[in-house]
Order: structure tokens, then sequence, then C-alpha cells
């Protein structure tokens, strides 16, 4: 679609294809997937611990996630990306720091396609990309030949999407999302308040 980016939409697509169109199935199997998806959590804010020299930290913040009750009501209640945003940012941010210390392109080639899967999997996904890639440039140990290739990969895995944006919309588009139309209406939500209730209502 023009503001969901194309990965969950084409797993949401397979369940679908598998369980039947809208059908009850598809949607027990989505939610299934949010529980496990928002699950899995647990191991990389617990390895993160570990990554920055607090092992107990990490264990803190994943009893956090697991019993922090809205964790497991949120799952159940709406068939969207938010676990499977949730559970990538959490890799991406782990990766990030254990990409300090790599120096091989085997690594570096596997951080970008997951930085990427990040961002096609929900759009606001490019600010921890953008701060995630500045902050290694000055810090990581890796060659900068393998910190360009894990950008180029990245790069590669947003450019079908935004390809077909273009198309679509006839224009140059880098990237699509509702991130304007949420910004106009927390700033002026009486506004469109007021302009939804003076709407005529149909005969």
């Amino acid at each position: 679609t023009a503001i969901v980016p194309p990965i969950y939409t084409y797993l949401l697509a397979f369940l679908f294809n598998i369980f039947g169109v809208h059908s009850i199935a598809a949607g027990y199997a989505a939610y299934a997937l949010n529980v496990v998806f928002s699950t899995l959590i647990v191991w990389p804010l617990a390895r993160l611990g570990s990554a920055i020299d607090s092992p107990r930290l990490g264990i803190l913040a994943a009893l956090l996630w697991a019993l922090y009750p809205l964790t497991g009501f949120s799952d159940v209640l709406l068939v969207w990306d938010t676990s499977l945003f949730a559970l990538l940012v959490a890799l991406s941010v782990l990766a990030t720091v254990l990409m300090r210390t790599r120096t091989d392109l085997r690594s570096w080639s596997g951080y970008g396609f997951l930085i990427g899967a990040m961002v096609v999997t929900e759009t606001v996904g490019v600010i921890v990309a953008g701060c995630a890639v500045i902050w290694l440039f000055f810090f990581s140990q890796g060659p900068r030949r393998y910190q360009l290739a894990a950008v180029l990969i990245m790069g590669a895995m947003l450019l079908p999407w935004s390809i077909r944006n273009t198309i679509v919309f006839g224009q140059p588009m880098f990237l699509r999302s509702n991130l304007g139309l949420e910004l106009y209406e927390s700033i002026n939500y009486n506004d469109l308040e007021s302009v939804e209730a003076e709407k005529p209502i149909a005969p």
C-alpha cells in the first residue's frame, strides 16, 4: 500500500493464502505470530546487557518487557506490524553494538540485510538505521568498505519499494509513510474535529 511497507503486508498475504482471505483462522495465526515476535524480544534485550558489559541490566530489561501488561495485550488486539518491528529494532540495536568489533564482510552484509528488513517493515525505522550507521562510522573497527557494503545492501532492499511507489505516484518517491498526516492531525486535532462535525449528514 502507499503507507504500509511490504514485509508485513506480504506476511499477511501469506497467511491469507494458507488459511483463507480474512478468515478467522488467518486472524488467529496473525495474532499468534504477534505473540511469538513479542516473546522473542526478550532474547536481544538480555543479550544486549551482556554486549555492554551489564548482564544484570539486560536480564532486568527482558523481565520488564515480559511482565509489562500492555505487551501481551497489544499483541492480540491488532493485526499490525508493531511486534515484528519491535523485534527487528531490538535485534538491530544489539547488532549495532556487536558490530563495533566485527571486521568480516559476512557480518557486515548480514547487518545491512537486518537494518534493511527493519526499514522495509516500518518506515520510521529509517531513523534508527541512520543513527546506527552514523554511530558505527565513528566507533566501529570495521573497514570502511565493509560499512559501505552494509549501507548499499540496505539501500538495495529499499529500492524495489521505492521504484514501486515512484511508478504508482508518478513522481520520484523514496519512502512513503503517514508521518506527515499524523503530525498534522496531532497539531490540528481540534480543527479537524470541528471540520468533521460540520460535515452535512446525508439524507
